[in-house]
């Protein structure tokens, strides 16, 4: 009797698009572009990466805005995502990851468009 249940268990985990093995790397988080209220884009500003309340990393944009906060990590239940993005003369802003993909209507494939708009203070 329990061998039915366990294959049958292993053929409903391995038709789900969402299971990950623990060896294999997943990308978490996004990447994509900082702008000014008025679409100038906005080079180096601070990017802080949180997995979950723990900062993991540190970044800036490049000279056309574009931030990489993407990780690739090793995970079964993945942390949630969020940045916080600084630059002098600009209000602070924290995005979660999950709420833009929602809000956006994004899938897991659209995670390297992110659009960020900085106000100035």
């Amino acid at each position: 009797m329990r061998i039915p249940v366990i294959i049958g268990l292993i053929m409903t985990l391995n038709s789900c698009d969402q299971i990950w093995y623990i060896n294999d790397k997943i990308k978490i988080g996004g990447s994509g572009y900082i702008y000014s209220t008025t679409g100038n884009n906005l080079n180096s500003v601070t990017v802080i990466v949180y997995h979950d309340a723990d900062l993991v990393d540190s970044t800036y944009s490049d000279s056309i805005g574009f931030f990489d906060g993407t990780n690739w990590e090793r995970c079964l239940i993945c942390p949630s995502v969020s940045y916080d993005f600084k630059k002098t003369g600009y209000k602070s802003k924290t995005l979660e990851v999950a709420e833009y993909v929602r809000s956006k209507g994004y899938g897991r494939v659209n995670l390297d468009s992110i659009v960020v708009i900085l106000e100035k203070e």
